[in-house]
């Protein structure tokens, strides 16, 4: 209707001001973890899903650039473009 304001988001579906660096490394991993658990592979939408409880509304975009860079970094592996949307941890040897 004209003349009224727009209705407010809910503080759940508002997307959250954050950075790919603002995400916690280790919760990212943990979601990955958790979502690859029984499969091998973690489909980035899941990972989304499980990054906005303790992350809510955090966008799409930047948990695909976080991903990107523990890719590029080899802390996972996968498809960094989000094509075919597998993440998986990568095993390194340990240190000697």
């Amino acid at each position: 209707m004209a003349g009224q304001p727009p209705q407010r988001q809910s503080q759940e579906e508002a997307p959250l001001n954050v950075k790919a660096a603002d995400l916690n490394v280790d919760v990212f991993l943990d979601a990955v973890d958790r979502v690859a658990a029984g499969r091998g592979v973690a489909c980035w939408w899941d990972v989304v899903a499980d990054l906005r409880l303790s992350y809510p509304g955090v966008p799409e975009k930047v948990v695909l650039a976080k991903g990107r860079r523990l890719i590029r970094n080899g802390t996972l592996g996968g498809c960094w473009c989000g094509c075919r949307g597998d993440w998986y941890r990568v095993q390194r040897p340990a240190p000697l």
